[in-house]
């Protein structure tokens, strides 16, 4: 563990903590709204980056592209969604905590990330190759490629075809 998992990881235990604190409804809508500005921000980021005249990195979209990108649609869609609980109050007070704890798990995990991928990116964009700390760092590469995510699902596919 070095710097930059430190870094990342402890925005990711912020999130978490202040999502484990809201209502279920709440959480739902955030990790709504996380989603979707996750998969507008790859829509769209490219995009951004070329009518900006930032050049792309190794084939993905301009890092700073990428933050505009995903805090423009973040931002408002975070407050959207606190204006619909306020107006809704809808919950499960029963399963809040719960709720809470793995809406803002997720939450956490989709910005951690949209984080570490900006500042690989970034990082390599000011230093022509990955830096050391980038691959070196375990919470870095697991937000990045979600490896434990696919080592799970080829194991579960493992047994399921087994029968």
């Amino acid at each position: 563990m070095n710097w930059y998992d430190l870094m990342l990881f402890l925005p990711v235990a912020a999130l978490i903590v202040f999502e484990a604190r809201q209502e279920a409804g709440r959480g739902l809508l955030d990790a709504t709204v996380t989603l979707a500005a996750v998969q507008l921000t790859a829509c769209y980021a490219g995009w951004l980056g070329t009518t900006l005249g930032w050049p792309p990195v190794k084939g993905e979209p301009a890092p700073g592209a990428t933050a505009v990108c995903f805090m423009a649609f973040w931002g408002p869609g975070l407050a959207f969604s606190r204006m619909l609980h306020r107006r809704t109050r809808w919950s499960m007070d029963q399963f809040d905590a719960l709720f809470g704890v793995v809406f803002g798990l997720f939450v956490a995990v989709a910005f951690g990330h949209v984080l570490a991928d900006f500042t690989a990116t970034w990082a390599t964009s000011h230093q022509g190759e990955t830096p050391e700390y980038v691959v070196n760092s375990w919470l870095g590469h697991e937000l990045r490629s979600f490896r434990s995510v696919q080592t799970m699902i080829d194991t579960i596919q493992k047994f399921q075809y087994r029968s």
